[in-house]
């Protein structure tokens, strides 16, 4: 999955289509592109709590990263190696929908990117994710 999104839509659209409500409203702004690498509150929503949405920093920071960690190591996990990474392996439980009505992803040619925008005619929709502590859950 890529990190770069789409999250245009307004928080009310979010709240109806999605059946939860903000934690907290005033942190979400609609973008049309969200960078990960800029580390972005990111609007959410944890099994642990379906009713709510959660704004969040996007980047996972394991509980024993000291100061020089970067949450640039974990933007990206891959399904297929998370039970084996010591970034992941602990929060393989703790899964989340990323709520979004698009990405970006680049194609290359030679020295060019093209940057194509992925999404389905301005619907929202998910994406999967893992998160480290969200609000009062542990």
């Amino acid at each position: 999955m890529c990190f770069h999104t789409i999250q245009s839509e307004e928080a009310l659209e979010l709240e109806n289509r999605f059946s939860a409500k903000f934690e907290n409203v005033d942190l979400y702004t609609p973008s049309f592109h969200y960078n990960g690498l800029n580390f972005p509150k990111t609007s959410i929503i944890t099994k642990n709590n379906p009713a709510k949405i959660q704004m969040v920093n996007w980047g996972l920071v394991p509980h024993w990263a000291d100061h020089n960690w970067s949450r640039a190591y974990t933007l990206n996990p891959r399904i297929g190696t998370i039970n084996e990474k010591p970034s992941f392996r602990e929060y393989t439980e703790n899964r989340c929908i990323i709520l979004v009505d698009g990405f970006f992803e680049w194609q290359h040619d030679g020295r060019k990117r093209i940057k194509y925008k992925i999404g389905f005619k301005g619907q929202l929709f998910t994406l999967e994710g893992l998160f480290s502590k969200v609000g009062n859950q542990k």
